[in-house]
């Protein structure tokens, strides 16, 4: 009988002890599950606010975008504002010179001239042309009348005039006396593609010239004005398709480009 109930303690002992395993596992799996949920609810919870920092980067990018997309406009306004008031302030100086060098009513006027500076005859000689035309500005020529790879498109072309570069503020000036042709923004398919903002005029005798990649906003002539042989028409620049500041300077015989050089 004492060794039955010894056993039968042993047995109880050994229950117990399962028992208390058995608790310490479930307390430990209820540990455990715990934690995978606070680490679950953590991850959402990053996921959310990173979901959310992701929304605010994106906002803050549209209104970077948004702003310098508005501060461009303004800028391209103000340009085209003192262009045109530059434009209006030639044109009424044009009339008024025009008026001022009218002949009196009172008086006999003399026998009418073309409104176009006539450029003296050539004859077809480039000797007799020399001395027709100035510089029309300041700086090195650094390319001439020739073949060449285009700087910008890499592309081996005629290039059909002479570059003068120089740094800073340089005045561009009429080679001859004439009629402005055009004076704007050479947009694509209006025969001025790529010179930005370009001057052609037109000096009679077959003779024109041409005046491209001025300064944006510096232009002081408008189509229809008259110029005079060494009157400003704009600053040295670098639009349309352009590597650096420089005037691309072209002269034309009866819509011919020719080397410049004789001519100066």
């Amino acid at each position: 009988m004492a060794e039955l109930n010894k056993m039968k303690d042993q047995i109880m002992l050994t229950k117990n002890n399962l028992e208390s395993q058995k608790a310490e596992q479930n307390d430990l799996i209820s540990t455990l599950a715990a934690k995978k949920n606070k680490t679950a609810q953590e991850t959402a919870l990053l996921e959310s606010q990173k979901s959310k920092l992701s929304s605010q980067e994106q906002t803050l990018l549209s209104n970077i975008s948004a702003a310098y997309a508005e501060e461009q406009r303004k800028k391209e306004e103000a340009a085209k504002r003192a262009m045109e008031e530059k434009r209006r302030q030639a044109a009424a100086n044009s009339a008024a010179s025009t008026r001022a060098v009218s002949p009196s009513p009172s008086k006999s006027a003399p026998a009418t001239s073309s409104a176009v500076a006539q450029a003296p005859s050539t004859g077809g000689s480039s000797s007799s042309a020399s001395g027709m035309f100035i510089k029309p500005a300041q700086g090195i020529l650094t390319s001439g009348f020739s073949d060449r790879t285009n700087p910008v498109t890499g592309q081996h072309e005629s290039h059909k005039g002479q570059d003068i570069a120089a740094g800073g503020t340089v005045q561009v000036v009429a080679a001859a006396s004439g009629r402005v042709v055009f004076a704007g923004y050479g947009a694509p398919g209006s025969g001025y593609g790529g010179y930005g903002y370009v001057v052609e005029i037109d000096h009679g005798n077959g003779y024109q010239t041409l005046y491209g990649h001025m300064r944006a906003g510096s232009l002081n002539v408008v189509a229809g004005q008259n110029v005079m042989q060494g009157q400003a028409i704009g600053i040295m620049g670098s639009t349309g398709q352009s590597t650096g500041q420089h005037l691309h300077f072209e002269i034309h015989k009866n819509g011919v480009p020719v080397d410049p050089t004789p001519y100066l």
